[in-house]
C-alpha cells in the first residue's frame, strides 16, 4: 500500500472518529438530537414549540447549550410555550444560571409566574428567595 493510501485511510478514519465523538456529546430525546429540538423551538408552530421545550427539559442538565434559546422562548407569544420553556430551564438546573434575570422578569407574567418560580428555585435558590419566591 502506498504512503498516499495509508495517509488517506488514516485521515478518513480520524475524521469518522471525530464525527462520532462529537455526535455522542449531543444529548438526544426520542431519537432526535438537541439541535433538532432547538430548531423546532425556534421555527415550529405553537404545538411543535411546546413539544420542543418539553423535550429539551427532559434532557436535563445535558441540554445546557439550549439555555439561550429557552430564554428567548420565555418571550414567545404562546403562554404555554413560555411556561414549558421556564419548566425546561428548571429541569436543566444550575447549569441554566444565565436564565436567572429572564426568569425573575417572567415572575410578573400571569401565565408563567409559578413555573418561573419553580425554575428559579431549581437553578438558584438564593435568587429565588431574593425575588420573593416561596
Amino acid at each position: 500500500m502506498s504512503r498516499w493510501c495509508v495517509g488517506t485511510f488514516l485521515a478518513v478514519l480520524l475524521l469518522s472518529l471525530t464525527a462520532t465523538a462529537k455526535g455522542d456529546d449531543e444529548p438526544t430525546y426520542q431519537g432526535r438530537p438537541l439541535h433538532e429540538w432547538v430548531k423546532l423551538l425556534k421555527k415550529g408552530d405553537g404545538a411543535a414549540r411546546q413539544r420542543a421545550a418539553l423535550a429539551i427539559g427532559e434532557m436535563g442538565p445535558k441540554a445546557k447549550a439550549a439555555v439561550p434559546d429557552l430564554v428567548d422562548a420565555l418571550k414567545d407569544k404562546s403562554g404555554r410555550v413560555r411556561r414549558f420553556a421556564a419548566k425546561a430551564l428548571g429541569q436543566i438546573g444550575p447549569k441554566a444560571k444565565a436564565a436567572v434575570p429572564s426568569l425573575t422578569e417572567a415572575l410578573k407574567d400571569d401565565e408563567v409566574g409559578s413555573m418561573a418560580g419553580y425554575a428559579l428555585k431549581k437553578i438558584d435558590p438564593e435568587a429565588a428567595r431574593k425575588a420573593g419566591v416561596k
